[in-house]
């Protein structure tokens, strides 16, 4: 409870008090779950009260993107990856610009992945709203503007495909510790 105090206090202090008193809860508001996940992880989680279970609240995954309601998600370096989801529902589809990305890199890419991957000018990309088998409702971009699910996936080339694994073994011969 002194942690959770600790937190809230620092909290409360960055809003306005009566945001504060609306949001941020107080202890005795709160009750402590640990919930036990397929991989054997055991999270501990707080919800506000007993009458709201973990199973009946939606949580967020990794990316910050709203999971099914009760489920939860473990990311750790002996994970099992995630299951492959077909897309059994295509929904809307939305059109976004991007501005032109800086000159420097950005997250920690370096200049000469940077040089290959930056847009010079201003692009779009269409994105796709999914449901996937799991019931996960998501987005997914779209290879190009025109491309309609219709269209299905695009296939690389045998000559992309040596391309691109040449360039994969190249990498992996001059960074020996990357994983594949």
């Amino acid at each position: 409870m002194r942690e959770f105090e600790e937190a809230n206090v620092e909290l409360r202090e960055r809003l306005p008090p009566v945001v504060a008193m609306l949001i941020v809860p107080k202890a005795e508001q709160c009750y402590r779950w640990r919930v036990q996940l397929d991989c054997g992880c055991v999270n501990e989680v707080m919800t506000r009260g007993k009458e709201c279970p973990p199973c009946e609240r939606q949580w967020r995954g990794p990316e910050h993107e709203w999971l099914q309601k009760g489920q939860m998600l473990c990311v750790h370096d002996d994970a099992p990856p995630a299951r492959h989801q077909e897309i059994v529902e295509w929904g809307e589809r939305r059109e976004r610009t991007f501005p032109a990305d800086p000159v420097e890199p950005r997250h920690g890419i370096d200049p000469q992945t940077w040089a290959l991957i930056r847009h010079n000018e201003p692009h779009a990309s269409a994105f796709w709203k999914v449901t996937l088998t799991c019931g996960h409702v998501t987005d997914v971009i779209a290879p190009d503007l025109g491309w309609k699910p219709d269209d299905g996936p695009r296939r690389c080339s045998a000559k992309r495909v040596a391309e691109m694994t040449k360039e994969f073994e190249e990498f992996w011969a001059s960074n020996p510790t990357a994983t594949r």
